[in-house]
């Protein structure tokens, strides 16, 4: 079930990383929302000043500001983040490299204590709340849905 988990969650990444890439103009994947007079209302303009979204009267400076806080550079940062934590989590032969139960402790008959932990095992839930923003996806099966 993990591979699949992680062939998903990668398939869905890769998609969004190429919206990212398509929407860069010029080189320019920073966006910002500023008043644009012009079409009197509020634009989101890439970080040459240029136009990226507008109509007349809208968006809202609310709305502008929130697509520009998606723009392309930071899309791509949260790809590049998100990669790198389904790395981190990848199955270890059944069991997540990271996630454990807490740490136990048990005496031996010297009484000098022995600390261990138990692995979570493998898709852990990390990778399960990584893959629930997709569950409207046709591919996210109800297998993957996270612990409550």
């Amino acid at each position: 079930m993990t591979a699949e988990l992680l062939a998903f969650l990668r398939a869905r990444l890769n998609d969004t990383a190429r919206k990212a890439q398509a929407a860069i103009r010029d080189g320019a994947a920073r966006w910002h929302a500023e008043l644009n007079r012009e079409y009197d209302g509020y634009a989101v303009a890439d970080e040459h000043g240029e136009p990226v979204a507008y109509n007349e009267g809208a968006p809202s400076i609310a709305q502008a500001t929130h697509i520009a806080e998606h723009d392309p550079a930071r899309v791509l940062a949260e790809v590049d983040a998100k990669r790198r934590i389904i790395d981190e989590h990848a199955d270890d032969f059944g069991d997540c490299r990271v996630c454990a139960d807490p740490a136990t402790s048990s005496d031996d008959v010297d009484g000098n204590r022995d600390w261990s932990r138990t692995a979570k095992p493998s898709p852990c839930q990390t990778l399960r709340l990584l893959a629930l923003p997709y569950a409207g996806h046709p591919d996210y099966r109800p297998e993957w849905v996270p612990d409550s």
